[in-house]
């Protein structure tokens, strides 16, 4: 019976490269098996004859996998030769950083580098989460990982990946009995372009140097570091240690090690328990740090622990170094002040009046209409705030079911409901953090959701859903509402007490029929800005002016943007009154400006009547031919708009993917009507 070989790693890409390189040496000579500790395996199932691991981890993690007593060998990896001469090529004293994805990966691929004899280069260590980047010259990475820090425009050093070295490949042939010529031939033929490593080869004084230089690169990294054997004495602590714990003045040698740490750190490092970011209180120095433990066994089963410690104060700083850069991505405030266009006394006491509130970030409701730009005043109002530099996160509450709404802005645990997120969901709240938190459509939130939301108005602090610690967040909260909220208290559909918490400081941003000539103003400034984006100079013609001004606009800045995209697409050099038939209803039946003002604020306007729409029944002649010649090219079996498009190309006829659409469309509700 063949023998099995079992391959654990700490990640599935690592496995998968090593699987592939393993099979190709020993084919079918023995079974071969592999799992990565980043997917779930099945405890106590895995039997074979030899377990292999090949990148840095505790022993231990893998016991409870298997079943039985197999021997565990730890392999080795190297790099290709010609990474190995490349590093050689670096000048004398190359600060080089060696990136990886976690602190074990990077000692274990700095030791590597170091025993490859690259001594004249200066390693130092860089990993996720671990803060300040040391300065440095160049990047070295083992290959191109995802989730690892940004180093800027730093040259990189790429090594690729790394593979098993001969000696390991020999070690499990004669391990597993397979040790025959044609395998020996594999191994050769596989690890031809491969640095050789061979420890015995290195002096002494070498290894002198290099224990300083591991020395050098510890201190190098910002987390505490501490080891300790078997009966918990310390036998090494490094700078970022000492300084964390502020024992830094004191400390003056191991031997006086154990006489300075407070009493409650020295049981906790004596403790062979394996712990993962673990909250650890110092009270004797008035820290706060989060700890990880691990159990090492060595070559000669001796076990030591390693204690990473990180300082929360740095972590927290971390956090928001990290929220703010994202948040800079995502979640930005575009509108300032200067895009809001209008001259008009109403518009012009608005802006007055917003600008005063964001001096004091005050909780504050937007009124208007649909379509008036409420939102567009609460962007503008956080960017002349102090908080303009954090994010800006905005939801639109209406367009949330009554179940989600409240999980967005919360947030929720993992495994608080079926389709949970692993890890859970940090809600609106926790993302505006810092920041501000623009609330639309305030009136459609639950009832239930109310009460918690006026409790986080009150309190600045949330519980996600599922989950039992209270987050503090300091969030800039701006609502804004196009209903009566004030009739919708009287009518039992919004707390009372909610209300008066966000009508402290109200703003008001009228309607375009209240703001005089401003509606011509923002027309003209549209059109200019389609002419600039398409690299035309149509003109607006004076009829069209006269009636945009005239018209009440319903639909507000939202239905006169609509209205003059429609206008500028469909027309030639110069937009007229005459092309609003296809998106207002102005036939003799078609209501008045105050019928308008009196209609439905939330309807959408600018919908056409099917009437209107048809060219059959009121387009012009060109649009007629046009149209006619589509259907001939559907009746051809031609459909879809590049192709179309393509084929209107070829008979010299040119028109634009928007009127294209707008023809397309048409045909459908031709049919629709036939």
């Amino acid at each position: 019976m063949k023998k099995k070989l079992i391959l654990f790693t700490v990640d599935t890409v690592v496995k998968n490269d090593n699987l592939k390189d393993l099979r190709d040496v020993f084919g079918d000579a023995i079974d071969i098996e592999a799992y990565s500790l980043d997917r779930e395996i099945p405890p106590g199932e895995i039997e074979g004859d030899l377990v292999l691991t090949v990148t840095t981890f505790d022993m231990e993690r893998i016991l409870p996998y298997l079943k039985g007593n197999a021997e565990i060998f730890h392999g080795n990896r190297t790099i290709l030769y010609e990474s190995y001469e490349r590093l050689k090529l670096l000048p004398e004293g190359t600060r080089a950083l060696v990136v990886t994805t976690n602190i074990m990966a990077c000692m274990e691929l700095t030791a590597l580098l170091i025993r490859s004899g690259i001594n004249h280069v200066k390693f130092l260590p860089l990993y996720e989460g671990m803060g300040s980047m040391p300065e440095a010259d160049i990047v070295v990475i083992p290959q191109e990982l995802k989730g690892i820090p940004d180093t800027g425009n730093l040259p990189k050093l790429n090594l690729g990946r790394r593979r098993i070295t001969d000696e390991t490949y020999r070690a499990i042939a004669f391990s597993l009995g397979v040790r025959t010529a044609e395998i020996e031939e594999r191994i050769e033929k596989k690890t031809a372009n491969l640095l050789k490593l061979r420890t015995f080869d290195i002096p002494l004084a070498r290894i002198c140097s290099l224990e300083d230089m591991l020395n050098d690169t510890f201190d190098e990294i910002d987390d505490g570091v501490v080891i300790a054997n078997r009966n918990g004495r310390i036998i090494y602590v490094n700078r970022s240690f000492l300084k964390i714990t502020g024992l830094r003045k004191k400390y003056t040698g191991n031997a006086e090690l154990e006489d300075i740490i407070p009493e409650r750190l020295k049981k906790e490092l004596s403790n062979a328990e394996e712990k993962e970011n673990i909250i650890f209180e110092i009270p004797e120095i008035g820290k706060t740090c989060l700890i990880s433990r691990k159990n090492i066994v060595s070559g000669n089963a001796e076990t030591r622990y390693v204690a990473i410690f990180k300082d929360i104060t740095n972590i927290e700083k971390l956090e928001t170094k990290i929220r703010s850069t994202i948040h800079r991505q995502t979640y930005k405030a575009k509108y300032t002040f200067s895009d809001i266009l209008g001259e008009s006394p109403a518009i012009m006491d608005t802006i007055k009046k917003a600008k005063r509130i964001a001096k004091f970030e005050k909780t504050t409701i937007i009124y208007g209409e649909s379509g008036t730009g409420k939102e567009m005043i609460a962007q503008a109002m956080h960017n002349i705030s102090a908080r303009r530099k954090m994010p800006f996160v905005g939801i639109n509450c209406a367009a949330l079911s009554p179940e989600l709404i409240e999980s967005e802005l919360f947030g929720y645990e993992e495994g608080t409901f079926t389709g949970a997120k692993k890890g859970g969901k940090r809600g609106l709240f926790e993302l505006a953090h810092n920041g501000t938190l623009f609330l639309d459509e305030i009136g459609t939130i639950p009832p239930e959701v109310q009460m918690k939301l006026l409790r986080v108005l009150q309190e600045y602090e949330v519980r996600r859903i599922g989950g039992e610690d209270i987050i503090p967040v300091n969030v800039w909260v701006i609502a804004a509402t196009n209903s009566d909220l004030k009739r919708l208290v009287e009518e039992g559909k919004f707390r009372a007490d909610l209300y008066y918490r966000l009508n402290i400081f109200p703003v008001k941003v009228p309607p375009l029929r209240e703001r005089g000539e401003d509606s011509g103003l923002i027309f003209k400034n549209m059109v200019r800005d389609y002419n600039k984006s398409e690299m035309k100079n149509k003109k607006i013609s004076e009829g069209l002016m006269k009636a945009v001004k005239k018209y009440s606009w319903p639909g507000n800045i939202r239905q006169l943007k609509n209205a003059a995209e429609y206008l500028w697409y469909m027309s030639d050099e110069v937009l007229e009154a005459s092309d609003l038939s296809y998106i207002l209803d102005t036939s003799p039946d078609a209501p008045s400006d105050q019928d308008s003002e009196n209609c439905n604020r939330d309807r959408n306007y600018h919908r056409t009547d099917a009437k209107n729409d048809r060219l059959s029944e009121s387009g012009s002649s060109n649009e007629q031919k046009l149209l006619s010649i589509i259907k001939e090219l559907q009746r051809e079996g031609i459909s879809g708009r590049r192709k179309l498009k393509s084929k209107l190309e070829e008979r010299d006829i040119k028109v634009s993917e928007y009127k294209l659409r707008k023809l397309l469309k048409l045909t459908e509700e031709e049919k629709t009507h036939a």
